[in-house]
This record gives structure tokens, sequence and C-alpha cells, in this order.
């Protein structure tokens, strides 16, 4: 844990100056189960909204929706096609 720790506060000096990592913990694993332990599960979604097709860091990584500006989207509600509620 201490090793992990270190590397993510190098990381942490880098990109993000006020934060960092005090303490690490072990988890016994007779006790913990990745399913059903589980308390939450966070979901984030990027769209990347340009007639450009997003650089090679992004692609893959973006929802990609090939429109002039991202207005007409955001006041159709959403559902511009990508599948989904909207």
């Amino acid at each position: 844990p201490g090793t992990v720790m270190r590397a993510v506060n190098h990381f942490l000096k880098r990109h993000a100056p006020d934060a960092c990592i005090a303490a690490c913990v072990r988890v016994d694993p007779a006790r913990f189960h990745a399913r059903f332990s589980a308390t939450g599960r966070p979901y984030h979604y990027r769209m990347h909204v340009s007639p450009e097709a997003p650089d090679i860091f992004e692609r893959g990584r973006v929802w990609h929706v090939a429109a002039n500006n991202g207005t007409g989207i955001i006041s159709e509600g959403g559902g511009g096609g990508g599948g989904g509620d909207g």
C-alpha cells in the first residue's frame, strides 16, 4: 500500500497540488467481494461535440456528436440519436 500511495501522491503533486493521499488500507479478501460489497458505481459520460473527429487520444473514450454546436443537441433533450431514453 505504501508504494501505491507514494506513486499516486507523486502524480497528484503535478496534476492536483492541493490533493494527496494520507493513508492506505488493506482489504481482507475473505470479507470483501468486488460485486457484493460495492456501495455504488459512478458513471462518467463524455461527449465530443464538433464537426471534426476527436483527436487520437480521445478516440474510443468519448461519444462523438458531429454537430456544428452543442446548443441544438441540448435543446432537443438529448435525442440526437445515440440510443438511450432521449
